[in-house]
């Protein structure tokens, strides 16, 4: 598989960096205050941008672009800490368009891929650990459709959508299921929050919540071979978005070391601050290189492969974040941690990613199991 970034690629990446520094300059604080937590209109230029488009198959309506696409539109999100929910709704209709019925798929991708819905999957459970297999929620059959019972764990940008896809377990078979269901027929259930790094969550309690047989969206073969790529897509785009954030910390810190002064002169000359840096440089270019192994895996046919290697990617991108959170803060010192420097930003953003790749003991269970 190349890598090396096509003619195509480049001029897509210096678009996507562009828009990206443009952002985080004059527009997030602005998209962060808008009641939804994010602006329509940033929304709308994503959309025509092609950025939800690239990431979807061609015969779902998409542009079919290339997982090397995907990473460049998500490592640009990283650096400018785009809070639109481009992410949330890409993973709703990959697997929309991975598993859904022909019916499903003709009634509910066109409206997404024209920016005029958006989609969210909800899927993992608080007591799962970071484990896609993990479900607890249950659908019981009932007259001709369903009644779910269970809860969905910290579903990001799900106060804001309008549908959601839900996972679970049919009673007796154990067999996954995928429903989607209108955002308004949750809202009982629905508890949301704000998260540490400026989205917006929820937590939905499905106790009772009744589903007609239109609502289920796949046609019963199938969907947890979807769902598993779907969700190792999803790992490998937050670890692009993680590796952007480095690269903007790292940027941040050398500038500041190289302007703080103490004694007279530059922080950035003290050789103990020196090896800290380095220490970002080569964590940076770890996180780099193993995304690359990220990406590769994902064009693996053997699911058990594609999935070691995901880890993999994963838990390497989570000890260079770890190094270049860590060492931001501390070079910055206290201004590192206030809200009106943008570096605790930064790392607020990685300490959610590690989070929502599933952490390191998850991921290395994984890749050892393989």
């Amino acid at each position: 598989m190349d890598l090396n970034l096509s003619a195509e690629e480049k001029l897509l990446k210096d678009s996507v960096d562009s828009y990206a520094r443009e952002y985080l300059a004059s527009r997030r604080k602005a998209s962060m205050a808008e009641p939804m937590g994010f602006s329509l209109e940033v929304w709308a230029e994503l959309v025509e941008l092609g950025w939800l488009g690239v990431e979807i198959p061609e015969a779902a309506g998409g542009y079919g672009g290339s997982a090397v696409d995907s990473i460049v539109i998500h490592e640009g999100i990283g650096f400018g800490l785009i809070v639109e929910p481009l992410l949330s709704t890409v993973l709703a209709a990959r697997l929309i368009a991975a598993a859904g019925t022909a019916a499903r798929q003709g009634e509910l991708l066109p409206p997404i891929l024209a920016g005029g819905s958006r989609a969210v999957l909800a899927h993992y459970e608080a007591a799962a650990g970071g484990d896609p297999e993990f479900i607890e929620t249950t659908a019981q059959a009932s007259g001709g459709g369903w009644v779910l019972h269970g809860r969905k764990a910290m579903v990001l940008d799900a106060p804001s959508s309008d549908l959601v896809v839900l996972s679970a377990k049919l009673a007796g078979s154990g067999e996954l299921a995928l429903f989607a269901v209108a955002t308004p027929r949750l809202a009982a259930g629905m508890t949301a929050c704000g998260t540490i790094d400026g989205l917006r969550a929820a937590d939905l309690f499905l106790d009772g919540l009744a589903v007609s047989a239109a609502e289920r969206l796949d046609g019963g073969a199938g969907a947890g071979a979807a769902l598993a790529a779907v969700l190792d897509h999803g790992k490998i785009a937050m670890a692009a978005q993680a590796l952007g954030v480095m690269e903007a910390a790292l940027a941040m810190t050398a500038e500041y070391l190289g302007t703080r002064k103490q004694f007279g002169v530059a922080i950035g000359t003290f050789q103990a601050l020196q090896h800290k840096l380095a220490d970002m440089v080569v964590a940076v270019e770890l996180g780099r290189s193993i995304l690359l192994y990220g990406v590769a895996a994902l064009a693996e046919e053997d699911p058990d492969r594609r999935a070691r290697g995901v880890s993999a990617a994963v838990v390497r991108m989570i000890e260079s974040a770890e190094v270049i959170g860590t060492h931001a803060i501390q070079l910055h010192g206290g201004i590192g941690v206030t809200e009106e420097h943008m570096i605790s930003h930064y790392f607020r953003k990685l300490a959610m990613l590690k989070l929502r790749m599933g952490g390191t003991d998850f991921n290395l269970a994984r890749f050892g199991a393989g």
